[in-house]
């Protein structure tokens, strides 16, 4: 769900994707964290939170060690460094609108499997 207007809710961004070997989750609100679950049991399996470090993407520049969440302003000035890198290289850095377009077809083909109780492929 994503609504500014939702009762209860809070800024309540998360993505999960479950599929036949695992499952993986990430909320917004915890930025910092991705939830893995795999393994041969998945069914059984529980999640593993893994936390992001300085070694992860550009974390390092704003927290000395694992486990210290990014901000939502840490982010910014990411998003806004990538844009300054792009228009200076002339080619992007990070996503582009090929890969906004791809997660679209993406959630297209999710909602298909949905309604049709069925695998798509994309």
């Amino acid at each position: 769900m994503a609504g500014r207007t939702a009762v209860g809710e809070q800024c309540g961004y998360e993505i999960a994707v479950h599929g036949d070997r695992g499952a993986l989750a990430w909320d917004f609100r915890r930025m910092g964290e991705l939830r893995v679950c795999l393994g041969s049991d998945y069914q059984d399996a529980s999640y593993t939170t893994v936390l992001m470090n300085p070694t992860h993407s550009e974390l390092g520049a704003f927290q000395p060690g694992g486990g210290i969440a990014m901000g939502y302003d840490d982010l910014k000035v990411i998003e806004a460094h990538r844009l300054a890198q792009s228009i200076v290289a002339g080619v992007p850095v990070g996503a582009t609108i090929d890969d906004a377009v791809r997660a679209a077809l993406i959630v297209d083909a999710m909602q298909t499997s949905v309604s049709d109780h069925t695998w798509v492929k994309t």
